[in-house]
């Protein structure tokens, strides 16, 4: 259901990290929504915005580890 928002991630991962830093981003439809300091506040900022439906949340300083 996310994939293609991951896959934008990974694409601009780089440029993410640095124009956001460490902190925690929103991505929906290649929107990116943030910079966010904790997920609660990402997870509270994605339901307000979208609501009941998917929508990518990731923390720009952890691993790129995909868990299957």
């Amino acid at each position: 259901a996310l994939e293609k928002e991951y896959a934008y991630f990974k694409r601009n991962y780089h440029r993410l990290r640095q124009q956001y830093g460490d902190s925690f981003l929103i991505i929906k439809r290649r929107q990116v929504t943030g910079p966010f300091q904790t997920f609660h506040e990402a997870l509270k900022a994605g339901l307000d915005q979208y609501g009941l439906v998917p929508f990518f949340i990731r923390e720009l300083g952890a691993p790129l580890v995909v868990f299957i």
